[in-house]
């Protein structure tokens, strides 16, 4: 209090005899006996008690707030569950003491995480099991495990749309292959290579497997054919096998047709008598695209296929929780708000979107210091969520990442729904420009636009009745501002420069 003199306001003189430990705010209580996990509003405390009176173990706090006479008294749990989880601690139970007390306040704010661990809501994350893909794992294990025992090289084409768990599956496949065959006492190395990263490469595919073996293969002086015969006798000289997983199947056909497939699945023809050691897997989203391979190659392929059905809302269910349970601080999610992710992706059977969603929701909630997931943030991650990988645009060369970069600026301050090519190629070599780089021709930038349309980035179609002249019209797949961040981020660790 401010203490009035004649000479005006003396400043308070304060003797703080308590210890100020931190600030308690609402994620700081856990409700037990009630729907709502965290309270609505928390005061601050005057003071914490920790032990009473001939008790060691018992914790009070004790709460004040500006209305007079109200007193509060609330007994914390032991220890506060969220603030040791948000530490970064394993949450132990026991009885709370002063020091374990102290430790447990994350900030002097308060705030906690809600998520723990961010690796399981990752799109590259392989779990130790795989909800609803038991039947097809079992089906890859023994198709292989056979032919180790008999030496031979197999076949598989794995289908589905896309986050139906094609790849998680194939990944998983890889460590359970590998265990099995060392417990069989033999060397079998698992390469899974995504094509499309690769920019449809069969010699990029060929070098990433040989890597495997001689980590310091050198990227010249071999052509295709000779890396792949030297993939074969490195095998034989080490008495090893190999599965090569070609995931994203398509960018190799896009580019090379028959010709991969047809050596991969042809390797061991000259060789009589066997081990055969080099088997291949093909991961693609339609089966209607073997249909631009030859008749040969395609019937070699279609040895072994295992096809991928769409998840269910209820297996979709299953999926998320068990991503909440590794990957966010206990009660921070609430079943029913699971349920609504798995039903807003139920109608695509996406996994993948599933996934993405709740963890987009969960950094909403904490960025908004929310200690519980809700509804609206769900909603709000549905508008923000990308329809394509962001490994997609680590793929890109840097003109194609700097086309894209002048689309999303351009669509960044403007309302229209298209663009001219005429005014992306004008903001492209502005860009150029600011990187320091030469722009690319007409005809080379047209194939950018046919590229990134491919990828699902872009549309680009040519303009109607009603415009003079004729043009390409190009529209933005993705949200322009969060493509921007993504993209400058990108070139400058390629180009080594800092940007703004």
């Amino acid at each position: 209090m401010w203490e009035r003199t004649e000479r005006g306001l003396r400043e308070p003189e304060v003797n703080d005899v308590f210890e100020r430990v931190a600030y308690l705010g609402v994620g700081d209580f856990y409700i037990t006996n009630y729907h709502r996990r965290f309270p609505i509003e928390a005061f601050n405390p005057g003071a914490a008690l920790v032990g009473e009176e001939g008790t060691e173990h018992d914790a009070r706090v004790v709460l004040s707030s500006k209305r007079p006479g109200l007193r509060q008294i609330l007994s914390l749990p032991p220890p506060p569950r969220a603030l040791v989880m948000a530490a970064g601690e394993e949450y132990k139970r026991g009885p709370p003491t002063p020091s374990t007390m102290k430790m447990s306040w994350p900030s002097a704010y308060g705030r906690v995480r809600l998520i723990k661990d961010e690796k399981p809501l990752g799109l590259d994350y392989v779990p130790k099991r795989l909800p609803h893909r038991e039947e097809q794992l079992a089906q890859l294990t023994s198709i292989f495990t056979s032919a180790l025992k008999a030496g031979m090289a197999r076949r598989v084409l794995i289908t589905g749309k896309i986050g139906t768990g094609k790849t998680v599956t194939a990944k998983k496949f890889g460590q359970l292959i590998e265990e099995i065959a060392r417990r069989m006492g033999l060397e079998l190395h698992y390469v899974h290579v995504n094509c499309r990263l690769q920019n449809g490469s069969f010699f990029h595919i060929l070098l990433e497997a040989m890597r495997r073996l001689r980590p310091d293969f050198p990227e010249r002086g071999y052509a295709t054919n000779e890396l792949l015969t030297l993939l074969l006798r490195e095998l034989d000289d080490r008495d090893a096998y190999m599965i090569i997983t070609l995931d994203d199947a398509e960018a190799l056909i896009d580019k090379s047709g028959s010709r991969p497939f047809f050596a991969l699945s042809r390797a061991h023809e000259a060789k009589v008598g066997g081990p055969f050691r080099l088997s291949l897997i093909c991961v693609l989203r339609e089966p209607e695209k073997l249909k631009e391979l030859d008749d040969a190659t395609r019937s070699t392929l279609e040895e072994y296929a295992i096809h991928m059905p769409e998840y269910s809302k209820e297996q979709l269910f299953d999926i998320l929780m068990d991503r909440v349970r590794l990957a966010f601080v206990e009660g921070a999610i609430r079943e029913e708000v699971v349920a609504f992710i798995a039903e807003l992706a139920a109608s695509e059977g996406n996994a993948r979107y599933a996934i993405e969603l709740l963890w987009r929701a969960g950094r909403l909630a904490e960025q908004e210091g929310r200690y519980e997931v809700l509804p609206e943030h769900v909603r709000k991650a549905k508008v923000m969520v990308w329809p394509v990988e962001r490994m997609v645009l680590k793929a890109l060369s840097i003109h194609e990442k700097l086309f894209l970069l002048a689309l999303s600026r351009l669509f960044k301050f403007t309302d229209e729904a298209k663009v001219t090519m005429g005014e992306a190629k004008e903001e492209y070599k502005v860009l150029c420009e600011e990187f320091s780089q030469e722009p690319r021709k007409h005809t080379q930038v047209w194939k950018y636009v046919q590229r990134l349309a491919e990828l699902s980035l872009i549309t680009a179609e040519p303009s109607g009745p009603g415009r003079r002249g004729r043009t390409t019209l190009i529209g933005l797949l993705v949200p322009a501002e969060e493509l921007e961040e993504e993209l400058m981020g990108l070139l400058s660790k390629e180009l080594g420069i800092e940007v703004d």
